[in-house]
């Protein structure tokens, strides 16, 4: 259980390293001015709730997580951190971009660009927030308190030829050993705790990507 949870962890966190940072440069920002720009949405991923007494199951136990998992978010109203990243950088970037008009796609279940360009009005910018992984596990020395995990990846392209304008990964880990909370103290009150650790992860990606999407 010790190797499964580290394992967790450590996909989480090299998984959103593996994206590529791409900034956009003055040049390249300063040709696309003014066109419209579409945020996209992202169908909500599953979330892993990942406890010492499911992980002795093997992957019968990262089956049970999961639904586990997604059952906390559906009982709890648990948004994805990528709509609140996307609305707290949507006004911001097309300030920057100098876009007359912001449009909405929301629930696209796959962002290759052959499907956002199926969806998304000919000659716009597309800015998306998607959420790479987002859980909570508890520690391989200490199996009764947990930390929260969110990675996720922000992009701007141009869908018409597929190319990256910009992309920045971004990955939170809420607390160590000695700050974290039990899996009680998490999920009480409409999983209050656990919401609050998800908004503050959101708030630090949102200023990674802030601080770089742009080359200058």
């Amino acid at each position: 259980m010790k190797k499964l949870a580290a394992l967790i962890s450590l996909l989480m966190m090299t998984g959103c390293a593996s994206v590529e940072i791409i900034k956009a440069s003055p040049e390249k920002i300063s040709s696309i001015n003014g066109k419209t720009l579409t945020t996209v949405n992202y169908e909500k991923p599953d979330f892993i709730a990942f406890t010492p007494e499911k992980a002795m199951f093997g992957v019968l136990g990262v089956i049970a997580m999961v639904s586990a998992g997604n059952d906390l978010v559906k009982n709890n109203n648990i948004d994805d951190p990528a709509v609140m990243l996307t609305k707290e950088l949507k006004n911001k970037l097309a300030d920057r971009l100098k876009s007359k008009e912001i449009k909405e796609v929301i629930n696209l279940s796959d962002d290759s660009t052959n499907e956002i360009k199926k969806t998304v009005e000919a000659g716009s910018l597309v800015f998306d927030v998607k959420t790479l992984g987002w859980t909570f596990n508890y520690f391989p020395t200490n199996w009764t308190h947990y930390r929260v995990i969110y990675s996720a990846r922000a992009r701007l392209l141009d869908p018409l030829d597929g190319k990256i304008i910009a992309q920045v990964p971004c990955t939170y880990v809420s607390d160590d050993e000695k700050t974290a909370a039990s899996y009680d103290q998490l999920t009480a009150n409409n999983a209050s705790l656990l919401k609050e650790k998800l908004t503050a992860a959101a708030k630090a990606c949102s200023t990674i990507f802030e601080q770089n999407i742009f080359a200058g």
